[in-house]
């Protein structure tokens, strides 16, 4: 499974409008794992990612941390997705989170 943030604009941050999103979530075959008050995380399998996204969620190698870079743990960067169809109303942006670094 790949998690998945969706980051909701912000006229979307309301009850009726989550419920709109996870509706659609739930028909591209996503698997609603958190929502908070700008945000809902899901996960999707491969072949549902592969069908809305049109290619495969590949893993990222670390990016060398700049100088002055202090956002991004382990040289790692989200993974910036597109919106499907009928998401781009209420979604601000679709990102695969970078791994999970534990110190």
């Amino acid at each position: 499974m790949i998690n998945i943030e969706i980051l909701l604009r912000e006229e979307s941050r309301n009850a009726s409008s989550k419920a709109i999103v996870q509706a659609k979530l739930h028909e591209l075959g996503f698997e609603i794992t958190g929502i908070l008050s700008a945000s809902i995380s899901a996960k999707i399998s491969e072949a549902h990612f592969v069908k809305v996204f049109g290619r495969s969620a590949q893993a990222e190698d670390p990016r060398p941390l700049a100088a002055s870079d202090f956002g991004s743990l382990g040289g790692y960067a989200g993974q910036e997705l597109p919106l499907p169809p009928g998401l781009d109303q209420y979604v601000e942006s679709m990102t695969i989170p970078p791994p999970v670094t534990l110190f």
